[in-house]
């Protein structure tokens, strides 16, 4: 079964309503406010028929919490997205590989030890990959299932774990369960290593990661802006790093502010690739497939400029709508 379709079901089905009332613990629903309805309808027109069933649903709420449902669901084979950059997480949560002349950097570390092991390492080798030759891992925000595998990492082959100060922070303050995570095991977080500042660049072997602050989602949640390569034409990449808009007020406030100055960041870059770090999220599972099918065909991750500031304008429209008191899938 092709995950991106149960995710695109259970989200059109949401959407029949029209984003006219909010699911109640109770089974009863109430009413979506008028200004949160204002922010729904501009998600939904800047989401397209591309993103409208899996992003704008997911992010707005309508289509209830979604992270337990691809918990438990099959590993995703691992892909070569763009050049030298691999695919090696799970269905609810990515790692993703950049293999550069100096050595790998990995994103995101998964849940645990044992994804380290069965997931990352078994997906760098599917590849000819030596997981001995993981410099940095970039951890996206201090969360169980970002950092999982990261001080195995560390441990085992002395690779640098670069997060930032704020989630430093965090991470050393249970509960480390992202907001509407099912309930799971996560590893212990790893020791306190590399700092990432907003603005600072990250290289290795000719290969850069530009790191953007965007606290919201968590204190010092970063998001990221790296370029790759596609069939060895030029593109950049931009990640946003916290999915899932907080409860707290003032979080949340930050969250519309980290969004809307990361948009402005990756536009005027030229972001034309937007890639979730839950590939839920963006449908990432089902672009995996059509990629694993046509390996030398369009890459489906490619939207271009236009596409991808629309995209993040999703990620904002909804936060607002949170904020007027529409739904929320946390």
């Amino acid at each position: 079964m092709r995950i991106g379709m149960a995710a695109r079901v259970s989200a059109l089905a949401l959407l029949a309503l029209g984003g006219a009332a909010i699911a109640q613990g109770n089974g009863a629903a109430r009413a979506t406010p008028k200004e949160a309805q204002v922010h729904i309808d501009r998600a939904m027109a800047l989401a397209g028929k591309t993103y409208m069933r899996t992003t704008a649903s997911l992010q707005c709420g309508l289509s209830g919490p979604a992270m337990s449902r691809f918990a438990n669901a099959a590993v995703p084979e691992p892909t070569e997205l763009f050049d030298n950059f691999y695919y090696v997480g799970v269905s609810s949560v990515g790692a993703y590989a950049i293999r550069t002349r100096e050595g790998i950097i990995l994103i995101d570390a998964l849940n645990t030890s044992e994804d380290g092991v069965n997931v990352i390492e078994a997906g760098l080798k599917k590849f000819g990959l030596n997981p001995a030759d993981v410099k940095y891992i970039v951890v996206t925000h201090g969360h169980g299932d970002h950092f999982g595998a990261a001080g195995y990492f560390a441990q085992k082959y002395g690779t640098h774990v670069m997060m930032s100060a704020a989630d430093w922070g965090l991470v050393a303050k249970p509960p480390m369960r992202p907001a509407g995570a099912p309930p799971a095991r996560f590893s212990p977080p790893p020791a306190r290593d590399l700092d990432a500042r907003d603005g600072m660049v990250l290289s290795l072997g000719g290969q850069d990661i530009r790191i953007v602050e965007t606290p919201g989602h968590t204190p010092g949640t970063i998001s990221l802006l790296v370029p790759v390569t596609v069939h060895g034409q030029k593109h950049l990449l931009a990640m946003w790093g916290g999915t899932g808009v907080p409860r707290d007020a003032e979080m949340r406030a930050k969250y519309i502010a980290s969004s809307e100055r990361f948009a402005a960041i990756s536009t005027k870059a030229g972001a034309d690739i937007e890639l979730s770090n839950h590939p839920f999220v963006d449908d990432s599972l089902t672009r995996m497939d059509d990629l694993r099918a046509h390996p030398r065909g369009a890459n489906p991750f490619v939207i271009g400029r236009g596409a991808y500031a629309k995209y993040a304008g999703i990620i904002t429209e909804c936060a607002k709508a949170v904020a007027e008191g529409g739904p929320t899938a946390n």
